[in-house]
């Protein structure tokens, strides 16, 4: 009777082959793991990034029918002590007789005087 013996023979072609094997087992689990991010994820990671910026901004509103002088010098002061960016927006109302790139001289020009009054009185507090 023959004595039973766990001879190894380890070749060159051997190994590589194995190297190779356990290397595409690797990639194939990184991969799995990995997914690429869908379009929706894509669109969820914008939408906290532009939160993330916007986070930092104060933003006030003007229109004809509000008064938002009272809350720009809140605005202003708030944005002054915690360092945030000051946005202001005029709001021009157009009518539905009208359309939506319809000209409105009168209207523009009170959105920018009022745009102008807001900006001076940031830059005069250094917002």
């Amino acid at each position: 009777m023959m004595p039973l013996t766990n001879d190894v023979h380890v070749t060159v072609a051997g190994a590589i082959v194995a190297l190779i094997i356990a290397a595409m087992v690797g990639a194939t689990l990184w991969w799995m793991l990995h997914p690429p991010s869908s379009y929706v994820q894509r669109i969820a990671e914008r939408a906290e990034s532009e939160l993330e910026r916007m986070v930092g901004s104060l933003i006030v509103v003007f229109s004809p029918d509000i008064d938002s002088s009272h809350m720009l010098a809140l605005a202003v002061k708030l944005a002054r002590g915690e360092r945030s960016e000051l946005l202001a927006i005029y709001v021009i109302e157009v009518p539905y007789t009208l359309p939506p790139d319809a000209e409105m001289p009168l209207e523009e020009r009170a959105a920018l005087d009022a745009l102008g009054a807001a900006e001076t009185i940031a830059n005069n507090n250094n917002v």
